[in-house]
């Protein structure tokens, strides 16, 4: 199936601030955070970030013809991959002693043991991504996938705190409940409630599917959801506070709405962006796309590699707009020959 330029351009646009919300996050300092350079980059991050990656994901994957032993193979690679990255983010520099102290500090690991073993085991999305592909295989094998993606989903929303800080004796098996509804750092994207975006997305992708499908109706159910979730923050029996990582369901719902509201607006800007499809900018946000797995894995591993340099939320605002471009610069080139030279499988 030939790719929607729709979600290549939605998807295109999150990864384009990656490698910068990032750098803020690692090199800039507390004044920074709070400023108001920072403030488009903590609302694509909180927004339109992983959340719509999460849900494009399932998009896609309604898409795919793919047969299953390619999707094995591919889950079981990311899975992989995301250990390897850990490897290369984290432990390599803590093995040099370059890791910053207080970085090691702020992550407040749940064991007191290994600190090497703790950030190897560290779960992010990429171990997130894997899981939710293994997870989608099963679904998508019953007729009916995408009413069972949307009941498991809507059951993760009202259930998932249930689900959170699970342990067991066994280090194997308490890692795998900290992946399912662990708390940061031990899991970045627990499986509750992360694992709804791609359901959904799923269940969406199959609709477009039909030939009777319209964006309309998705836009619209976005909207009111996110209008239902910020109205649940507002009833007197209210949820508590949350970290952005694990939300209750009033946030989630939130997310899930603007998500949903967000791939609309793309859809609708679809045939505007084909007459330009020469633009710059769609040009960029379609290789963005394209290349999102080696620009995450490459940002990550330049960031850290720089942690040394730029040291750990140590920068101000002007040194934080200077090292942007550089790091975009070191991060986008290596990418970009790679594509241009067609060494590309």
């Amino acid at each position: 199936m030939p790719r929607l330029l729709s979600i290549d351009l939605a998807k295109g646009f999150t990864v384009l601030f990656i490698p910068a919300i990032h750098v803020i996050m690692l090199y800039s300092n507390n004044d920074v955070h709070d400023s108001i350079f920072s403030l488009p980059f903590r609302f694509i991050a909180e927004w339109p970030g992983a959340q719509l990656l999460m849900f494009l994901m399932g998009m896609g994957f309604s898409f795919s013809k793919r047969p299953a032993s390619h999707r094995i193979k591919r889950a079981t690679m990311i899975l992989i991959t995301g250990y390897l990255l850990n490897l290369l983010k984290f432990l390599w520099l803590y093995w040099l002693g370059w890791l910053p102290v207080n970085l090691v500090t702020d992550l407040k690991f749940s064991h007191s043991g290994s600190t090497a073993l703790n950030l190897f085991l560290i779960g992010d999305i990429l171990q997130f991504a894997a899981i939710a592909l293994f997870i989608m295989m099963v679904i998508k094998r019953f007729r009916y996938h995408a009413a069972i993606a949307i009941s498991i989903a809507y059951l993760i929303v009202v259930a998932s705190p249930l689900a959170w800080d699970w342990h067991h004796s066994n280090i194997v098996i308490d890692h795998w409940l900290h992946l399912v509804g662990g708390r940061t750092p031990d899991a970045f994207f627990p499986l509750v409630p992360w694992l709804m975006y791609p359901l959904i997305g799923l269940a969406i992708g199959s609709y477009f599917q039909s030939p009777l499908s319209s964006v309309k109706p998705i836009a619209c159910s976005g909207a009111f959801l996110l209008i239902a979730g910020y109205g649940m923050q507002l009833l007197p029996l209210h949820f508590p506070n949350t970290l952005f990582w694990r939300t209750y369901p009033d946030k989630t719902i939130m997310h899930l709405g603007f998500v949903m509201f967000w791939v609309s607006l793309w859809f609708w800007m679809e045939p505007h962006a084909k007459k330009y499809s020469k633009n710059y900018f769609v040009r960029m946000l379609s290789f963005c796309s394209r290349h999102i797995t080696a620009i995450y894995l490459l940002q990550w591993m330049v960031i850290f590699w720089m942690l040394p340099l730029f040291g750990y939320h140590n920068l101000g605002i002007v040194e934080t707009m200077t090292t942007i471009p550089f790091i975009y610069f070191i991060v986008f080139i290596p990418v970009y020959i790679y594509h241009k030279f067609g060494l590309r499988k």
